[in-house]
């Protein structure tokens, strides 16, 4: 059967759609399209707003002019509504974008002489229009959009006394669409340079994404790199922004998976190679085993059944330091500590091959494990009780919001070079009077209970001879220091063996 090879990681986020880095730059320049055409829009609008007004201001200008022309007549009088008419098509003359005219009796009878670009007199229907309208003598402003004009227009009627019998009026027009004429310019013009920048927009918004977001690329082949075994890459640190703290968080994450990883590695060769002496020594001496023989059937009987003892303590106490490695290992309560120590002593005359002497206890209260406690204080009597010799002797203080349970023993001591190596795992002293029983992770389980309240465990010289080993842990979780989910980490990577 063929076998089908998996679809590359970027071929299905390439399927998928559109990349980040694409999305960015086209959100970026929608945005700033979207922008820019609000700022044109509204200053188009404000623009249109203002030119409409200026034509208006022109017409009130143009209407007070001829007022005033009117109202000053020369030396003499007026000799008529015409004469009247002639000098305020002389004063007022049309500019680029405005055109005049003047009627006598419904009919156009003057127009200036200059400024023809807008020439109202040769639309019939706007004369017919503007006459029809001031036929009551009223002066007109107004706006005439037909035939494809949009002007805006003032009529104003002159009455002179000299020639009652004349309807004179004069007509001033203005063409929006010339006016507005410069804003449509500039309006393409604004549309082209718009159009411009938003390229420039869009070719920064590319390049700039492209950087910021190599580390995310990079994360995401190197994903694909790292496996159980590889895991020895890491992320370049480029700059200090919020990229580059995810490529160091990263990275933290990574050491803190290779220690893991390390650690679980060293714990399964540690643990093959304990298992391996009692599984050879039970496999050499059935393979030599006289069959025949009752007495060494019976010798072999009992040396593999202490191997197997052996290994069980050593599984029970490999299934001790999962328990303790995992979240939920601690139950903390509030407990006694002086009703907690003089329990563990009774328990102590139960299970120890000698004698424990109660010294000083301190009373207070501790929030703690109190089976985890018992446990590792048990396990340092046991050990005091099998390597140190003489009475074991419990004591408790309390210093610097610490509880300090104390075990010591009448033995050799423990030389100074050892002192550290001991709570090691799989680690055990052939010197000083300590042997090679046990599983070489009782006290690693010690440390390990102790580090998981935020503490630690310690083995000094005692005054006048002897071991001293002191459970040194904090009476409340806020006196702990670094007892977090990344210490529980590391706590693999430390967690150390007893005798």
């Amino acid at each position: 059967m063929p076998v089908r090879e998996p679809t590359a990681p970027d071929a299905r986020s390439d399927a998928a759609g559109f990349s980040v880095r694409a999305r960015l730059t086209i959100v970026i320049t929608l945005v700033a399209a979207l922008g820019m055409l609000a700022v044109g829009m509204a200053v188009y609008a404000v623009e249109r707003y203002r030119i409409t007004e200026s034509v208006q201001d022109q017409l009130r200008a143009d209407l007070e002019s001829t007022r005033l022309i009117v109202g000053t007549p020369p030396d003499g009088g007026w000799t008529d509504a015409t004469d009247a008419l002639a000098s305020i098509m002389r004063v007022l003359v049309p500019g680029e974008t405005s055109g005049a005219m003047g009627l006598i009796d419904g009919e156009v009878a003057l127009v200036p002489g200059v400024g023809r670009d807008v020439d109202p007199s040769a639309d019939a229907d706007f004369v017919r229009r503007v006459a029809d309208e001031t036929a009551g003598g009223d002066v007109v402003a107004g706006t005439y959009r037909e035939s494809g004009k949009d002007w805006s227009y003032l009529a104003a009627p002159v009455e002179v006394s000299s020639d009652p019998d004349t309807a004179a009026l004069f007509v001033t027009v203005y063409d929006l669409d010339l006016e507005f004429g410069g804003l449509e310019l500039s309006a393409r013009a604004y549309l082209i340079t718009a159009i411009g920048a938003l390229a420039v927009i869009a070719a920064v918004s590319w390049f700039v994404s492209t950087r910021l977001l190599r580390p995310l690329r990079e994360m995401r082949e190197m994903a694909e790199r790292v496996s159980a075994l590889s895991l020895d890459e890491r992320l370049p640190l480029r700059g200090r922004d919020d990229v580059s703290g995810l490529a160091r968080t990263m990275n933290g994450m990574l050491d803190r998976i290779d220690e893991a990883m390390a650690a679980q590695r060293r714990l399964l060769g540690d643990v093959g190679h304990e298992l391996k002496t009692p599984l050879t020594i039970v496999h050499g001496y059935l393979d030599v085993m006289d069959a025949k023989d009752p007495i060494d059937v019976e010798h072999t009987r009992l040396l593999a059944v202490d191997e197997i003892e052996r290994m069980g303590r050593l599984v029970g106490d490999l299934v001790d330091v999962a328990v303790l490695l995992d979240d939920e290992g601690l139950r903390r309560a509030h407990v006694p500590a002086g009703t907690l120590l003089r329990t563990i002593a009774q328990k102590a005359t139960m299970i120890a091959d000698t004698d424990v002497v109660l010294g000083d206890v301190a009373e207070a209260d501790a929030e703690i494990d109190a089976a985890r406690v018992t446990q590792a204080m048990l396990q340092l009597i046991q050990n005091a009780a099998t390597h140190g010799g003489g009475a074991v002797e419990l004591s408790s203080a309390i210093a610097d919001g610490r509880l300090l349970l104390r075990v010591r023993d009448r033995g050799p001591g423990i030389p100074d070079e050892d002192k550290q190596r001991i709570f090691e795992r799989f680690q055990r002293l052939q010197d000083g009077g300590r042997g090679p029983d046990g599983s070489g992770l009782g006290l690693s389980i010690v440390q390990l209970i102790a580090e998981q309240h935020g503490g630690e465990a310690l083995a000094e010289d005692a005054e006048g001879g002897g071991a001293l080993f002191t459970l040194s842990i904090p009476i409340s979780p806020s006196a702990a220091s670094g007892a977090d989910d990344a210490d529980t980490l590391d706590l693999q990577a430390r967690s150390t063996g007893g005798e």
